[in-house]
């Protein structure tokens, strides 16, 4: 499952241009189980259209 999971969230962050907002609503889960699966997952995103996470400015 970890495979499939990883594809699916893959594809859906492809769509949105990395935007976890994004992709949390399309997938109508909370944006903190994308950023949990992103993390947990090892997926590596494309991040230009995201803000930056409280703590990575500066």
């Amino acid at each position: 499952i970890t495979a499939v999971e990883r594809e699916g969230f893959t594809q859906v962050l492809k769509q949105t241009g990395g935007n976890k907002a994004k992709a949390a609503r399309l997938l109508q889960v909370d944006y903190k189980t994308i950023h949990e699966k992103v993390k947990k997952l090892g997926i590596r995103i494309d991040r230009e259209n995201e803000p930056p996470e409280p703590g990575e400015m500066g």
